[in-house]
């Protein structure tokens, strides 16, 4: 049991929102959080990156990625590596010692739609970075 505060009325209160994927399209967004974590086998260790978009329709929506910048799959390393290095060229940073160092710097993400998969629903996943400034013309016609 856990008493309230106070009376709470939940017809007076906003409803959480939906966790459905957001369209695929190019979106200036910025990191607000990250965080090292060790893998769960004990093996290596990852990093993950809450951004946050910043304009249009899905202001304030929230999209996750995960980096394997410690792994025993080489390949893994080699595509945490690429997408960091495309983060960090799209901050325009070159050298980086904490992840803090990228937070709160606008950049254009490539957001798409990856399918669900053994009982999971379909997520967002970024595809691709580039400065804010170089964000692609979106096309009414195409999903990007």
């Amino acid at each position: 049991m856990a008493q309230l505060p106070s009376v709470f009325n939940a017809k007076d209160n906003e409803k959480m929102g939906g966790f459905e994927p957001i369209p695929a399209a190019w979106y200036i967004a910025e990191i607000t959080k990250s965080e090292s974590k060790k893998t769960k086998a004990g093996t290596g260790s990852y990093v993950t990156c809450q951004f946050k978009v910043m304009e249009g329709e899905y202001e304030g929506r929230y999209i996750f990625n995960l980096m394997n910048l410690e792994n025993p799959n080489p390949v893994a390393v080699e595509i945490a590596q690429k997408e960091l290095a495309s983060i960090c060229e799209a901050c325009d940073i070159d050298e980086l010692e904490d992840t803090v160092e990228l937070h709160g710097i606008p950049m254009a993400i490539r957001v798409v739609i990856k399918e669900g998969s053994g009982g999971y629903p379909p997520k967002n996943e970024i595809k691709a970075y580039k400065a804010a400034d170089d964000m692609p013309e979106q096309d009414d016609d195409s999903p990007f």
